[in-house]
């Protein structure tokens, strides 16, 4: 990891067991749970429960970016079927620890980090993101992106729509991969599942 750390300000990796408070905490940060699905305060037992589980999900990714070498947010993959599809999501550490790094640059590199993840080392073919209606930012994101809309729907019982939107590889590798030049390296650690994949390095 030295070797990508040399070359790189930010790093995707996957979570460490020993991080489970510190994604309790940024998991239950009011301006989080307001665009979640499930929009309640977690219990902390609850989540202490959840956490092994998750983890030994074969089906669950969950990823941290480091930014300057701080933990800055958390990317999660569910769903996966590699060499199929993926849903992905991402939520920031809580602002204020956010100062040496910036929101922004945050954003942009969890997105480009995540994608970058979704199809070259998940290798799927499709990339999924369900975004609250009302989160117009995001979805100004991710159309920016190259997602395009494919339906709503109202998840865990909520008052407002999700809006569905998928990346397909076609537009990946037509409008993504072939816009990456001249940006700032991120390094990438793979999940040890993801056989054969190892450490990478590409420009965002």
């Amino acid at each position: 990891m030295s070797i990508e750390r040399a070359m790189s300000e930010s790093l995707l990796r996957p979570v460490r067991d020993a991080e489970m408070e510190m994604i309790y905490r940024w998991r239950n940060e009011p301006r989080v749970r307001k665009v979640m699905p499930y929009c309640q305060e977690i219990d902390f037992a609850a989540h202490r429960e959840w956490w092994p589980k998750a983890l030994a999900d074969p089906r669950r990714r969950m990823l941290i970016l480091e930014v300057g070498r701080a933990p800055v947010a958390a990317v999660v993959f569910m769903e996966v079927r590699p060499g199929v599809s993926a849903k992905w999501g991402f939520y920031t550490a809580p602002h204020h620890e956010l100062r040496a790094a910036g929101l922004l640059t945050v954003w942009f590199t969890c997105q480009s980090a995540a994608i970058f993840y979704a199809f070259e080392i998940l290798r799927v073919d499709v990339l999924v993101c369900d975004v609250l209606a009302t989160n117009e930012a995001v979805l100004r994101w991710i159309d920016r992106a190259g997602f395009e809309t494919i339906g709503e729907e109202l998840l865990a019982g909520g008052n407002s729509p999700f809006i569905r939107s998928r990346l397909t590889r076609l537009i990946y590798e037509t409008q993504f991969r072939s816009s990456r030049s001249g940006g700032k390296a991120i390094a990438i650690v793979a999940d040890e599942r993801d056989a054969g994949v190892g450490s990478q390095n590409f420009v965002a």
